[in-house]
C-alpha cells in the first residue's frame, strides 16, 4: 500500500512560496525574451516578419514566412513569434559566461500553430566564434501553449565552460508546418559540493506543470534518461494519493501527461494545492505545486 508523502513545515513553506528545495535560480537576462519589443525599443510590438528587425532575436537567413505579431495565445504579453519548418532556428546568446558549478536550464512556452509536432530546443554556447549546442530536446507541442524545458550541468561539457551561453528554437517539422512561441527564459543555479552530494538523480525530469494555476486540465512533462518502471502519482496536501497519472514500463525519452483535475474514481477535486511526484529507476523528483481552481 502506498504511504502518504510526509511534507515538513519548511520544505512545503518553500514549496508554497514556488522556491526549489535544491537549488535557488537566478534569471540569465535575455533580449526581448516574450517578442514584445518592436525595433524602435518600444511596446508593443508590431507584426514583423524580418528577424533582422526583431530585437535581440537571430535567424542564419532570410525568413520565408515566419515572424512577431499580436497572438491571443501570448503567455506573457501580447505578442508571440511563429517560426514555421522551412526557415532556420531562431537563437540569442546572452552576456553570460558558463562558470564551473554552473546548472543552466531553458524554458520557453510553445504551441502548434498549423500542422506542427515536432520542435527542437536547445541551451547554445559560443566557441571561437561558432555556436555549439550544450544540451538539446525534440519535444512535440499541442495545440495549447505549454510550457517544455531543457538544462544541463557545466561539468557535463567542460569545453562550454568560460563561454557565453544562449537559447535556441527550431521548428523541425515537415515543410509548411507552424510554430508559435512565447516567453522564453534562461536560468542559472550553482551545484556546490554539499548540493551535488544532495542532488537527487538526474535519470529523472520532471517539469512543472502548465497552465499553473489551472481549472479544467494542466500538463506535465517528463523524461526518463533510460528505460525502466515509472509512476506519476498526484497528491494533496495532506500527503494523500489522490491520482495516479503513469504507472508503466516505459523507453527512455520525453512525455508529456494530462491531468483533468480528478481523483481516481472520476470525481472533481476540491480546489487546492497538489503536487506530483514521478518515480521509478532509482530515482524520484517533485515538481512545484499545482494550484487548482474552481
Amino acid at each position: 500500500m502506498r504511504q502518504p508523502l510526509r511534507f515538513g513545515i519548511l520544505t512545503l513553506a518553500l514549496l508554497l512560496a514556488g522556491a526549489a528545495p535544491l537549488f535557488a535560480q537566478e534569471a540569465i537576462p535575455l533580449e526581448n525574451p516574450s517578442f514584445e519589443q518592436a525595433p524602435d525599443g518600444s511596446t508593443p510590438c508590431i507584426r514583423l516578419t524580418d528577424w533582422d528587425q526583431i530585437p535581440g532575436w537571430n535567424m542564419d537567413a532570410p525568413a520565408q514566412d515566419s515572424g512577431v505579431s499580436e497572438n491571443g495565445n501570448a503567455t506573457d504579453g501580447t505578442c508571440a513569434a511563429w517560426l514555421a519548418s522551412q526557415d532556420p532556428a531562431i537563437w540569442q546568446l546572452t552576456d553570460y559566461v558558463l562558470q564551473e558549478n554552473d546548472v543552466i536550464t531553458m524554458y520557453v512556452d510553445l504551441r502548434n500553430s498549423w500542422m506542427a509536432y515536432q520542435v527542437q530546443i536547445a541551451i547554445i554556447y559560443e566557441y571561437d566564434g561558432e555556436r555549439r549546442i550544450a544540451a538539446a530536446d525534440t519535444v512535440e507541442v499541442a495545440d495549447l501553449m505549454t510550457e517544455f524545458s531543457v538544462s544541463f550541468t557545466a561539468s557535463d561539457v567542460p569545453e562550454a565552460i568560460g563561454r557565453r551561453v544562449g537559447v535556441s528554437i527550431d521548428n523541425i517539422g515537415d515543410d509548411g508546418t507552424y510554430i508559435e512561441i512565447d516567453n522564453v527564459r534562461l536560468f542559472r543555479s550553482t551545484a556546490t559540493a554539499r548540493e551535488e552530494g544532495a542532488r537527487l538523480p538526474e535519470a529523472l525530469t520532471l517539469a512543472p506543470a502548465y497552465p499553473n494555476p489551472f481549472r479544467d486540465f494542466t500538463r506535465m512533462q517528463y523524461t526518463l534518461r533510460q528505460a525502466g518502471p515509472v509512476e506519476l502519482v498526484l497528491y494533496d496536501l495532506l500527503g494523500r494519493p489522490v491520482r495516479t497519472l503513469v504507472r508503466s514500463f516505459q523507453a527512455a525519452g520525453t512525455y508529456v501527461v494530462q491531468w483533468d483535475g480528478r481523483d481516481e474514481s472520476g470525481r472533481l477535486l476540491p480546489a487546492g494545492v497538489y503536487f506530483a511526484r514521478l518515480s521509478g529507476v532509482g530515482a524520484s523528483v517533485q515538481a512545484r505545486p499545482i494550484v487548482l481552481r474552481r
